[in-house]
């Protein structure tokens, strides 16, 4: 069992449905041979993908066995973050294709296209048969954007595709059943997926206990001031919206493995280069509503959330409590060789700030309060 519950922990194949209507039909049942052989390749590729997370072939190939076991909506997950790594690429490529051969650079930049292309037409065929044709056309449409000629002529073949598709799957609606016309549009466009337990959860992720839900409940609720999680009357446990979401509104966060900022209460002349002035949480750097903000009381620190508050407290923050490094701010923006009198001044702060903290640690913290 892997120390993070994913898909290199254990299998349990009797838990094996495939979540494609249409695969389902075609595959009723599966060879265990043939689970054993896909569970082994992925178990092996999800861990190589967590010691090597920016290798784009693992996520390709990972995408193929879990397609051939029946969970496209995984494979195209796959896809996806296999695009988005390749999209980096080319962006690396084309910072460092002046200081290489112009030979070097067509066949990197060949190479990198010919991945692309790969994992786009992997991707537009699996949500064809997932019946999501408006997110073909949408994909294909955000495809022939970014890549142009190079991606156009398929992409442009899958959006024709998905369009016809569309249209009879309309005029289908039209004319077996009574629905309204909004409702025939919205059936036409969603394809859908069957909502199973993957063989690789593990089994308290499928119970429906107190002891289960209430924690994850809690660290929702952290999360979201727009939704809940919660198990309806049915047993169903879902995400459902406690307040009206506006478009494009952020309305569920976590906090990030690393953050950066300009701007932060360790430098208060920051929170005031900007118009309007602005304010971060000091711990995961992201935007808050007032009404969630949490204070210290040894400082000005400000926290999106008790969640931060705690995490602050509990590591960084006695070290940088009451030090002002607005000075360190402006020297950002310095060349290499003027940094070094900075580095200088920023090693001397956190030496006499951690002295500071060996003394403090003998005294009671004081409690925080909600704003």
């Amino acid at each position: 069992m892997s120390a993070v519950p994913g898909m290199d922990g254990d299998w349990h194949f009797d838990l094996w449905r495939p979540t494609s209507s249409r695969f389902a039909s075609t595959h009723p049942e599966r060879p265990m041979s043939m689970l054993s052989k896909h569970s082994n390749i992925i178990i092996d590729l999800t861990k190589r993908i967590r010691k090597n997370p920016t290798n784009t072939e693992l996520w390709y190939q990972r995408a193929i066995s879990l397609d051939n076991l029946g969970y496209p909506d995984l494979a195209a997950g796959d896809l996806w973050k296999a695009i988005l790594l390749i999209d980096r690429q080319l962006l690396v490529h084309k910072q460092i294709r002046a200081q290489i051969s112009l030979v070097d650079a067509n066949r990197n930049f060949a190479s990198i296209m010919d991945k692309l292309g790969a994992a786009y037409q992997k991707l537009m065929i699996i949500v064809m048969g997932l019946r999501e044709f408006s997110g073909v056309v949408d994909l294909c449409k955000d495809g022939i954007t970014k890549y142009g000629a190079f991606l156009k002529d398929f992409l442009r073949v899958f959006q024709a595709l998905a369009l016809e598709a569309m249209d009879r799957k309309r005029e289908m609606y039209l004319r077996t059943t009574n629905l309204d016309e909004d409702t025939r549009e919205t059936y036409s466009r969603w394809g859908g997926v069957m909502h199973f337990a993957y063989p690789f959860m593990p089994a308290k992720y499928m119970s429906r206990q107190e002891d289960v839900t209430k924690p994850a409940m809690a660290l929702f609720q952290d999360a979201s001031s727009k939704c809940e999680l919660r198990v309806t009357s049915s047993d169903v446990l879902g995400v459902f919206a406690t307040s009206d979401i506006a478009p494009k509104e952020r309305f569920l966060s976590e906090i990030p493995v690393f953050a950066a900022s300009s701007v932060s209460s360790s430098a208060p002349s920051t929170m005031h280069a900007t118009n309007p002035p602005i304010a971060l949480c000091d711990n995961c750097c992201g935007f808050f509503q007032e009404y969630k903000k949490t204070l210290l009381e040894c400082c000005q620190a400000i926290y999106c959330s008790k969640r931060c508050h705690s995490l602050a407290l509990s590591t960084y923050h006695k070290v940088l409590c009451g030090k002002n490094f607005s000075k360190l701010y402006p020297d950002v923006q310095k060349k290499p060789k003027e940094l070094s009198e900075t580095n200088a001044q920023s090693a001397e702060t956190l030496s006499t700030s951690s002295k500071l903290t060996r003394k403090r640690r003998q005294l009671p913290h004081r409690r925080s309060s909600d704003a």
